[in-house]
């Protein structure tokens, strides 16, 4: 990724910062002043009230209620709960008294919640969720659905680019796509990437990286609109999973290499709440369903330290206390680190148009092999972390993994690990799968092979199981 493009079109130096633009070190946008400080925190002085920075940050305060208090008038009286024995004795506790079906305690680092059952969902489970020929695709078919998108949405008219230009539209992608020859770029690469888009991803990792952001831009926007979009926000098989499942809570933990955010609308669909374990994302932290996404996710907006206030000094303050950006990664092959992410609330509206303000690519892994990661590999390596040493917690929890093709570790070194470290699993361990090679894979790591699709997958827990011997 280029220093350029990456923050906010300045040209940095690794060492100080220094900008390229002049020697002042402050630049004007309109009604905004950023100045950069001496450890390359970006410091926005803006007036007391802006509406566009408050964007993401709203919220409706004339529907807050206040618990424990009742009555009417100005002279509420409060109420409290008398405090019982059982209430103190659950309140010194650290965490809960849970225990699996062997007697163990089984309760996972932080949350204090167990893990009765991992639920591992791959590509495969996002395009059998759907019906038809406009059904999300696989890898051997990403090339041909970027090239069809990127075409198609092509503005064509006055009307068109008005609507992408406008910042408060959430009914187009943004133009930038379509400028200075990008997408003559893309285009370009996507006719080499037909036949193995894999490979073709990794010669541009060598060869080309600052073109990676496009392309991840391009993943990203084909995921949430568009003509031709695979990826519409509609009721699918997922709802159902999410019904199947027995026992499906609070102890379930979602494990998915997959970029797109399906699974993440059904949880909502389903009224469940759910967070990002092991990425800095502290809004939904430690609530409801664990999600862990190895790859990244299409909803990581790398946020950029820096510090809002109407008074410079405070703002310089405020940006001296955040950490600077930095490189991470693999010894001899580090990359930006902005140490922090965000997800913007309000659904895929909101992403969609924090996408137009943000001008930096999600946190996204790249479909290559290996899985590098362009920015913030940290955000990627927490993940990982967190959802090995969850397991290694919950020896005794069940697994099911849907959709999901077992690749050797030289591949996908994070994906091979965690199906590993589910194997260990002492629960119940079954993998769904059509192809004979990856069924005597799951079968030699130990799990139940079930034979079939995602579809015939939830026809079963109507009926008994196909086993495969």
């Amino acid at each position: 990724m280029s220093w350029r493009r990456f923050l906010g079109g300045l040209d940095f130096s690794v060492g100080n910062f220094s900008t390229s633009p002049g020697s002042s070190g402050t630049l004007r946008l309109g009604f905004r002043s950023i100045r950069f400080g001496l450890a390359g925190q970006i410091v926005v002085c803006l007036p007391p009230f802006c509406p566009q920075s408050l964007h993401a940050m709203s919220r409706d305060y004339s529907k807050t209620r206040v618990k424990g208090w009742s009555g009417k008038g100005r002279s509420p009286k409060r109420t409290r709960p008398a405090k019982t024995l059982r209430t103190r004795v659950r309140a010194k506790r650290k965490t809960p008294r849970r225990r699996s079906r062997g007697g163990r305690r089984v309760v996972s680092p932080k949350t204090g919640r167990s893990i009765r059952q991992f639920l591992v969902v791959g590509a495969g489970a996002s395009f059998g969720a759907r019906d038809g020929p406009e059904r999300p695709p696989l890898g051997a078919g990403l090339g041909e659905y970027l090239l069809n998108w990127l075409r198609r949405n092509r503005p064509v008219d006055f009307a068109e680019r008005t609507d992408m230009d406008n910042p408060h539209s959430s009914t187009a992608p943004s133009p930038e796509l379509w400028e200075d020859g990008i997408d003559d770029r893309l285009v370009s690469f996507l006719n080499s990437a037909m036949v193995d888009f894999e490979a073709a991803a990794g010669r541009m990792w060598e060869e080309e990286p600052e073109l990676l952001e496009w392309l991840h831009r391009l993943l990203t926007w084909s995921m949430l609109l568009g003509r031709g979009c695979r990826f519409p926000q509609q009721a699918d098989r997922y709802d159902e999973l999410l019904l199947a499942l027995p026992g499906f809570g609070e102890g379930t933990a979602i494990i998915t290499p997959n970029y797109d955010i399906l699974i993440e609308e059904a949880l909502i669909r389903a009224g469940r709440e759910f967070h990002y374990p092991g990425a800095r994302i502290a809004a939904s932290e430690h609530r409801g369903v664990p999600i862990y996404k190895i790859h990244g996710s299409i909803n990581w907006l790398v946020q950029m330290p820096y510090a809002v206030s109407h008074d410079l000094e405070i703002a310089r303050s405020m940006a001296a206390a955040q950490p600077s950006v930095g490189l991470s990664g693999p010894a001899g092959d580090q990359h930006p680190e902005t140490h922090r992410e965000y997800v913007p609330p309000g659904g895929r509206d909101n992403l969609i148009l924090e996408l137009k303000r943000n001008s930096s690519a999600p946190v996204l892994a790249v479909y290559a092999p290996r899985k590098p990661v362009p920015v913030n590999f940290e955000a990627v390596a927490g993940v990982l972390s967190k959802v090995l040493g969850v397991i290694t917690t919950n020896k005794g929890a069940a697994a099911t993994i849907v959709g999901l093709r077992l690749q050797p570790r030289e591949d996908d070194p994070r994906l091979h690990d965690i199906v590993a470290a589910l194997a260990g699993l002492r629960g119940p361990k079954v993998y769904v799968a059509r192809g004979d090679e990856e069924r005597e894979r799951a079968r030699s790591l130990g799990f139940e092979v079930v034979a079939g699709t995602f579809e015939e997958f939830l026809g079963s827990f109507h009926t008994k199981r196909k086993r495969v011997r």
